[in-house]
């Protein structure tokens, strides 16, 4: 497992509700700063959209608009890539 997948494992863990470890907060931000996070976070996510992502998994306040479009938007595309892991993995033969 990669830094980024690791990273999104702990983010995956804090958006559905599961307890982190101190472990995990720590790979959550080695992984955020990694340039290879942000570029395929741009592959899916506007920049807004990785703000708000990123301002959920750090518990800092949201407005009203934001949170309005994390629950529309930013939620349904990171429970679909959740969703689509192992088809992904089979398609490109990883083990």
């Amino acid at each position: 497992m990669n830094q980024v997948e690791q990273g999104l494992m702990a983010a995956g863990y804090k958006m559905f509700g599961f307890p982190l470890t101190e472990e995990d907060k720590i790979r959550q931000e080695e992984s955020f700063q990694s340039k290879e996070f942000h570029f395929n976070l741009s592959r899916i996510f506007t920049k807004k959209q990785k703000a708000i992502m990123l301002k959920r998994v750090r518990d800092e306040l949201m407005t009203e608009s934001e949170k309005q479009c994390y629950s529309r938007i930013v939620k349904k595309k990171l429970i679909a890539m959740v969703m689509l892991k192992d088809f992904a993995l089979i398609y490109f033969n990883i083990k």
